[in-house]
């Protein structure tokens, strides 16, 4: 996935600009919500293949695919030296189970501590996903979206449901 191939009309275009001139070293986060099939992950991997073109280490990773039983594979996607920029696709996905959202929330402050360059996708709004990750754990959105808030910026991304209309 390239900037070249996505198509930044319709309420896209503000993400698109914000997402191709991202610079992992000087600016927060980014976290880029909206409804399912705008683009939002195709934003998020055309920043990866954009810094792998530039020779910057970019992890990729479903967020119900993150590791609940590794704790050192989750320790590892929460530092900035083995994973410079960490991307983490379709937050709010991941099944709620008190271990899955333990995984996440380790990963969410752990990389807000060291400033770790982070992206994520979502579908749900702000508040929305507060609710959503607070469903099986109490509390738990809203410190995580305290800390995904000193972590990113929240970028809308808008339009129609583009594998709808393939």
């Amino acid at each position: 996935m390239t900037f070249e191939a996505f198509e930044a009309l319709n309420g896209k275009q503000v993400a698109y600009g914000i997402a191709k001139i991202w610079d992992f070293r000087s600016m927060k986060g980014i976290l880029f919500y909206g409804p399912t099939g705008v683009g939002k992950s195709h934003l998020a991997c055309a920043i990866a293949n954009q810094l792998l073109d530039d020779g910057v280490f970019a992890r990729y990773l479903r967020t119900v695919n993150i590791p609940k039983e590794n704790t050192d594979e989750v320790e590892k996607l929460s530092d900035p030296d083995e994973v410079p920029v960490l991307i983490l696709d379709d937050l709010g996905a991941e099944k709620g189970t008190d271990r899955a959202l333990e995984c996440l929330y380790s990963i969410i402050d752990g990389r807000g501590w060291n400033n770790a360059p982070t992206i994520f996708t979502t579908n749900f709004k702000p508040d929305e996903l507060q609710r959503r990750l607070s469903e099986n754990k109490p509390g738990y959105g809203e410190r995580m979206l305290s800390r995904l808030t000193k972590l990113c910026k929240f970028v809308p991304v808008g339009g129609k449901d583009m594998r709808k209309e393939s």
